[in-house]
């Protein structure tokens, strides 16, 4: 999740037809259009080495080993007017015993202030909903690192996690302490990306390695599909939000792919 250029969505962010996007948009060494960042800050000190955008699209959050951080967007060129933190940012002192190696905010409307982070084996369900960061739930099941974070797009009290242990596990933080569903890959390998069917919501994918496998929910703990899909490790997943079997990899081999999942072998590049 990794943008430096905040689309249209995000409050204060520019659109095509302002003059900050005109400036933001000129054209590189062969004449094409090429954009770059409408702003730019280097925070250090933070050391951060997760970050995540909000449902809304005006928070950052930054997150490392010894502190979190949030950035507001709407206040990215504010100078610490008024007693208020420069560039819009607050910091929260949080040391961790481990890095964090995932956070995601949740993507549903009701939901929009909690976030997910983890670190090693555990993962932190924070609300920001009062300005600090207050720990709602401490998820435990994983007995290895967790890899990725996803929330379910339909149902706002739903969150995956997978790890190198080869789980996927699915949480219901109505009741947190244990998973709902876990999915066992049964491969030598583990998981390093889950997400959440953005159409039905019924389907999981999870990467390994260069594998796919795609689950569903009402049929237990076995894949429905496997589909090898790089030649090496997959980094990102994203289901697409219009049409429920088709979905996108991005992996370490330097090509991203788009399958329908009933008909994995006419991937498109």
């Amino acid at each position: 999740m990794l943008a430096s250029f905040p689309d249209s969505r995000f409050v204060g962010g520019p659109t095509l037809n302002t003059p900050a996007a005109a400036a933001a948009i000129g054209t590189d060494s062969t004449g094409c259009p090429a954009r770059r960042s409408a702003w730019v800050r280097e925070y250090r000190d933070l050391q951060a080495n997760v970050m995540s955008v909000d449902w809304t699209g005006s928070w950052i959050l930054l997150a490392g080993r010894r502190q979190l951080a949030l950035q507001s967007i709407r206040d990215y060129e504010m100078e610490g007017e008024g007693g208020s933190p420069a560039g819009g940012l607050s910091k929260f002192p949080r040391p961790w015993k481990y890095e964090v190696s995932a956070a995601e905010w949740a993507i549903c409307q009701n939901s929009q202030e909690y976030c997910a982070i983890a670190t090693s084996q555990t993962i932190e369900v924070v609300t920001w909903k009062s300005g600090q960061p207050t720990i709602k739930h401490s998820l435990r099941a994983h007995t290895r690192m967790i890899t990725d974070i996803d929330w379910h797009s339909k149902v706002p009290h739903l969150l995956a996690s997978c790890s190198i242990d080869t789980y996927t596990h699915l949480w219901d933080l109505r009741d947190p302490r244990k998973p709902v569903l876990s999915l066992n890959a049964v491969c030598m390998s583990g998981a390093s990306q889950v997400g959440f069917n953005r159409v039905s919501g019924n389907l999981v994918a999870t990467a390994h390695d260069g594998d796919l496998r795609i689950w569903d929910q009402r049929k237990g703990s076995c894949p429905i599909q496997y589909i090898t899909a790089h030649l090496s490790r997959i980094h990102g997943i994203n289901w697409s939000h219009d049409h429920e079997t088709s979905l996108s990899t991005a992996s370490q081999d330097g090509t991203v792919k788009y399958f329908d999942i009933n008909n994995p072998r006419r991937a498109e590049k």
